[in-house]
């Protein structure tokens, strides 16, 4: 039986998980790396609903008072951020938070925000994009020595426990169609988003600070998934429905019975779920030339 389960509800359901994932190193290298100013400028691109904020808070990342710009496309999430973070807003008198509905890219492409910040974030959005045009744009946005915190970007691996007969074809036919995936008509990170990211950023003249794995790993304890993490399940064996139905290559009764059994695992608190992902933090060069087209071969 299929669980229809609304966006927000799955970002909200998706926080616990991140929490875990989140590379402790690398978010000990941005904090140490963020600069003393009388106000810190961060913007956060692809926000959601604000939970990175609401993480961002609740660990004691900022000292000072920070100006914090949420991006969405999506008037709903925006929503849903306002109402999840005014109360907080409260609570922390130096917080300025800043609610915009927009397309990242042309968001972030309107010359006065050009040099503006001193942190960009995007969790679990790279690999929606296109990393070189991403890249180009986004840190356009920083100011000369400027930060970059890019988490939980997928990175080849999707797995499903206790094993299925046709586990593996799963995986691959998923990864492919997000190998096939375009945003505004180019290619995006595909399945392997976080290595060439990874490999983009160490060939340009950004410095990687840290970086290391943040793998997102569901599993029951007892018969029972913690917080709202069953729906979460439900919402990637939703997302991986999506993707497959109707698949040339796969028979459609194979794929009729790996969802069967595996909505009926996170029902009986049975399946686990791992999926390989990066983290990444680094600095722009004081002095930061834009990349030229022709110089983003490396991916």
């Amino acid at each position: 039986m299929n669980h229809p389960i609304d966006f927000i509800r799955y970002l909200s359901a998706k926080q616990t998980v991140d929490d875990r994932a989140l590379n402790r190193h690398v978010w000990d290298a941005l904090q140490n790396a963020l600069p003393v100013v009388d106000k810190l400028r961060v913007v956060e691109l692809g926000a959601g609903i604000g939970t990175m904020l609401e993480r961002m808070l609740a660990r004691g990342l900022f000292s000072g008072a920070v100006e914090y710009v949420l991006v969405d496309e999506n008037a709903d999430n925006i929503q849903a951020a306002r109402t999840r973070l005014l109360p907080l807003m409260r609570q922390h008198p130096h917080l300025e938070v800043a609610f915009i509905t927009a397309e990242a890219f042309e968001w972030a492409s309107t010359p006065h925000q050009q040099r503006q910040y001193d942190l960009l974030v995007a969790n679990a959005f790279l690999d929606l994009v296109n990393l070189e045009a991403a890249l180009r744009q986004f840190w356009a946005l920083l100011k000369p020595n400027g930060l970059f915190y890019f988490t939980i970007t997928f990175d080849g691996v999707s797995a499903f426990l206790p094993p299925h007969p046709v586990d593996s074809q799963i995986e691959r036919y998923y990864h492919a169609d997000m190998d096939a995936r375009r945003h505004r008509g180019q290619p995006t990170g595909g399945s392997q988003a976080g290595r060439a990211l990874l490999q983009h950023i160490l060939h340009s003249e950004a410095t990687v600070l840290s970086a290391g794995a943040s793998d997102w790993l569901v599993f029951p304890q007892r018969g029972q998934y913690p917080a709202d993490e069953a729906v979460f399940l439900h919402a990637i064996l939703n997302t991986v429905e999506g993707a497959l139905t109707n698949h040339p290559h796969l028979n459609a009764h194979d794929l009729a019975d790996w969802m069967a059994v595996r909505r009926a695992q996170v029902e009986a608190g049975a399946l686990t779920y791992l999926a390989h992902q990066l983290d990444l933090v680094g600095m722009l060069p004081s002095t930061f030339a834009q990349p030229k087209d022709e110089a983003h071969h490396e991916i």
